[in-house]
Parts: C-alpha cells; structure tokens; sequence
C-alpha cells in the first residue's frame, strides 16, 4: 500500500468527519426523485447527498456569500452581469460533476432552479448563463439539508399572494421569524443574502420581473410536506415549525425513527 502522500484527508473524508453520527440505507429509489429508505424510519429521506458534493457545494457557496460581503451591494447592483459571470465561471469548475439532472432533484430545489433562471432570462441574461447559474444555486440547497430544510420551513409560513404583492415586506417579516428560530451564526448568513435581494427590489425593474416569475411559480414546491417535517423533527440545529427541539420530539412521537449510529 503506497504511502500517505498529502497533508490533509480528501473533501469527502473531511465532510465525513464533520458528522459524529450516520444512519443505515436498506435501499435507494429513482422514481419522483431520490429517496433513501433509512433503517427504521416512518418516511423516506428526500435526496442524496455524497460527500464529495457536499465539499464542493459548500466552496461555491463560501464564495457566494463572501462575495457579497466583501462587494457589497451597490458594487453588485453596478457591475452584477460581470459578476454574475465571474461566479459561474469559477463555480461551474466547482459544481458540475454534481448537477443533478432535473428529475432526481427534490421539489424545492427544481422550483429555486426554475423561478432562478426564468428571473434571469427575463433580465435578459444570455440562456446558458442563467441554466448554469439556477443549477449552481439551486443545488447549493439541493445539497445542504440544513439550508433546505430552513427554506422549507420559512418558506411554510409565507403566502405567495403576500410576497408578490409586496416582496420587500414579506422577504423583512420571513427574516424576523428566522432569526428567532436560528442560531445567530446561520440566520446572519440567510439574513445578509435577503437584504441584498430586498435591496435589488428597489430597481422598478427587478421588482416587476420577481413580481411576474413568482406569479407563475408552484408555491407548494418551496414549502415543507408531513416527510420533510418529520425528518426536520429529528434536527436540534433550527426551531423547526417555531417548535424546541422537545415540542417536535412530543408532536410526532407515535412515529417511528430511525437510530443513529456513532462513528
């Protein structure tokens, strides 16, 4: 067996290190997206997520947020079609081995990819960039069950007539709620990227078009399903349905779970 070469472990190993804890898989299903069948569990778990994908879905998404930290908004609403295109160019490198073909993806992240690059085509962005830059965004939901599961459950207390008749408000009052179910850390993250997409809102024109995209968006899609909140249930990380972590276990208790096995 040669040597240990490298100073650090793969991407895939270091994500695997990052989770004390993992479950069994009796089997895998393909049809009306990827479900894995978790030993002991009530529902299927929604979606697939390999390790190596984690990695790479998290360094796009470092640079996502640090860019519009460090850029800050006025700089986006400026120069944003070059660096929209700067972003895909360097995340497509990242992110493409894991594209998921559409119909093995979860609802939510098919519904994020569609009102992404209708938003961007009506703004006139050249096709292939806005297909590149929906997959790249929607999959760094697709991927992260933590980041999915929050915009399932936020996105479950918001009506689509209220954000299409005024985003601005509804986008303020979805943040004030998240920041009281999260942890200061992760809602900083959620809360920084809502305010550059409130401010974007104030162009007539970005409005008009989010306005027209959500119009015709499946709503349901975005929202949270009695699977999705039964695995949410399970998590200790997020106030999940404005619930602790004891008034979920108590709610769904007659349910079977599954045991989580130590590394």
């Amino acid at each position: 067996m040669p040597p240990e070469i490298y100073v650090n472990k793969s991407g895939g190993n270091q994500i695997i290190d990052e989770s004390p804890v993992y479950w069994t898989i009796d089997k895998m299903t393909f049809n009306d997206g990827i479900k894995q069948w978790v030993t002991g569990a009530e529902y299927p778990c929604k979606g697939n997520t390999p390790p190596e994908a984690l990695f790479a879905c998290n360094q796009a998404k470092r640079l996502f947020i640090e860019g519009i930290r460090v850029l800050g908004v006025w700089s986006l609403l400026i120069g944003w079609r070059k660096l929209l295109k700067a972003y895909i160019d360097i995340s497509w490198k990242i992110m493409s081995p894991y594209i998921l073909k559409y119909e093995y993806m979860t609802e939510v992240g098919q519904e994020i990819q569609d009102i992404t690059q209708n938003f961007l085509e009506q703004l006139d962005v050249p096709k292939d960039q806005a297909t590149q830059f929906a997959q790249i965004f929607s999959h760094l939901i697709e991927y992260d069950n933590a980041y999915r599961y929050r915009v399932e459950d936020i996105m479950s207390e918001s009506r689509q007539k209220d954000f299409i008749r005024n985003p601005r408000k509804e986008i303020k009052r979805l943040m004030n709620i998240l920041s009281r179910r999260d942890s200061p850390g992760v809602a900083d993250k959620f809360v920084s990227i809502a305010k550059l997409l409130s401010l974007t809102l104030l162009v007539p024109v970005i409005k008009k078009t989010l306005r027209s995209v959500l119009e015709y968006s499946n709503w349901e899609k975005l929202q949270a399903d009695k699977i999705d909140r039964y695995w949410m249930s399970m998590r200790k990380d997020y106030k999940f349905e404005g619930l602790t972590n004891e008034e979920r276990k108590a709610k769904y208790s007659k349910l079977k779970m599954p045991k989580a096995i130590k590394r």
